[in-house]
């Protein structure tokens, strides 16, 4: 069993519940895993028989076999209380995790709407306000790019660039 993927799975689920949480002004909750337990069980039994023959059973010798395997996950989940809950409340969904909902079948025309506030200053709807009809065209067209299955993530570490700024003060008169 794939547990990495099964705790992925998890958080994705849980993290678009919570924002579905926040947009209709209802607590969120977050969970942590506390612990992953695997344990395992082999056992088998066998059974040997020799009856005498007769006219009506014509059987010599008979052998028996059985055996079992189980496997039995454990996943234990917790709250995050005190700073890590205020840190996961606070931080904005990486856009890398907005994708992985959307490559992991979430479709975009619910995913966009619900966790994205703006992209490239094409605004989505936010207090009684409509959204911008960019924002609306680019999460039709991300629902088609993900109908057809050409949906894939590649993250690239950005290149630092150093900024400056200056302020300028008017003189006193």
């Amino acid at each position: 069993m794939d547990y990495g993927q099964v705790v992925a799975e998890s958080w994705k689920r849980q993290t678009l519940l919570n924002v579905v949480r926040l947009r209709y002004a209802d607590a969120p909750v977050f969970l942590d895993v506390a612990s992953i337990i695997n344990s395992h069980t082999v056992g088998g039994s066998g059974t040997a028989q020799a009856t005498l023959p007769s006219g009506s059973s014509p059987d010599l010798f008979a052998v028996g076999g059985t055996g079992a395997w189980s496997n039995t996950p454990t996943v234990t989940y917790q709250p995050l209380l005190g700073d890590r809950f205020t840190r996961s409340l606070l931080q904005p969904i990486p856009p890398v995790s907005v994708f992985q909902l959307l490559q992991g079948g979430w479709p975009a025309s619910l995913v966009f709407p619900t966790v994205i506030a703006s992209v490239n200053g094409l605004r989505n709807a936010s207090s009684g306000v409509a959204a911008d009809p960019g924002f609306d065209e680019l999460t039709d067209v991300l629902s088609r790019i993900q109908r057809a299955g050409n949906i894939g993530i590649e993250t690239q570490r950005a290149r630092t660039a150093a900024v400056s700024w200056s302020s300028y003060a008017s003189p006193e008169p």
